[in-house]
Parts: C-alpha cells; structure tokens; sequence
C-alpha cells in the first residue's frame, strides 16, 4: 500500500464514532474529549504529511488525547485524578470524615 496524504475532505465515519464510545469505556481514551477539536487538530497537525493508514493514524491521535482544562491547556492522567479526588472530597466531605 501506498503512503498518501489525508484528503481535504476526512470526516469522522460513524464507525470511527463508534470506535470511540468502545474505547471511552474501556478507559483508552479520555471520556472528556471534544472529537470535533481534537480531529481538527489532527488534521492540522498532519498537513502535507503522507501516511499508509490514516484511520490509524486519527485512532492513535484520540487514544493521545488529552482533555482540556477550564483554563486552557491539557490535564495530565494524575493532574485528572487529582480534581476527581478533590470534587469527591467536596461532594461528600470524605476529607472530614477521614481526618475526624
């Protein structure tokens, strides 16, 4: 198989949405990602570049992705746990009734 570059026109197939649902569950790729943003950049990031298998190539790139933050940027895997840990705490006072 030749390597060729994307075409102008690459969309996100149902099949590669249902991919993404699959692998949201099994924690491959963060629940919290916009894929709309992140195939933009993507496409973007691979401008004039030429790959066998491109479909691979965005499956890779969403299994990379990382959510953003309110402030911008991206969240690290334990930057993540962190905030869940401390909305947790908030949410049900865990922080209290530990240290009590």
């Amino acid at each position: 198989m030749e390597k060729r570059k994307a075409a102008d026109d690459f969309k996100v197939t149902d099949e590669m949405r249902e991919w993404i649902e699959i692998e949201k569950q099994k924690g491959n790729v963060a629940s919290e990602i916009d894929i709309s943003h992140a195939t933009q950049k993507f496409i973007v990031h691979n401008e004039g570049k030429k790959h066998k298998f491109w479909i691979q190539q965005w499956k890779l790139w969403m299994m990379n992705e990382r959510p953003k933050q309110a402030v911008g940027g991206y969240m690290t895997a334990s930057q993540k746990q962190a905030q869940l840990f401390k909305e947790l705490e908030e949410e049900t006072g865990a922080y209290d009734y530990l240290t009590n």
